[in-house]
């Protein structure tokens, strides 16, 4: 991703992360700001589709909720976040809110349909922190 790919995102005031690592079959599709309603706080979603897959970044910064458990949980570790959960329900992959404040917010989360479960793991592992000017 580059920074122009960003700019919808640039008035938001939640601090934008993006994965540095995106599978090749996976193009841009939509990078979606989504502004505060009521006391939700602002957030953004971008997605990335190929043929076969897709893969869904979540950002918000208010109004979240737990995500639903899967038939199987698995523990990585994000350099960015620490240790973090995702949930396996047949081909969806879905990780936990991640966050490193410890008000739990801003946070994010990626889902996926049709990825390897490896694939998915690096692309949260790669979830950093980038400036849009």
């Amino acid at each position: 991703m580059n920074v122009a790919e960003l700019q919808p995102l640039k008035t938001l005031s939640l601090p934008i992360v993006v994965p540095k690592k995106i599978p090749d079959a996976l193009t841009l599709q939509n990078v979606v700001p989504l502004p505060a309603e009521d006391d939700s706080g602002d957030g953004y979603r971008i997605e990335w589709k190929s043929t076969n897959a897709s893969l869904t970044l979540l950002a918000a910064s208010g109004g979240i909720g737990d995500r639903v458990p899967g038939q199987e949980s698995v523990v990585f570790r994000s350099p960015t976040f620490g240790e973090c959960s995702l949930e396996v329900d047949n081909e969806e992959l879905v990780t936990h809110w991640m966050s490193e404040m410890e008000s739990g917010l801003p946070a994010y989360s990626l889902e996926a349909k049709g990825l390897a479960r490896e694939q998915f793991l690096e692309v949260a592992q790669s979830l950093d922190y980038i400036k849009v000017r």
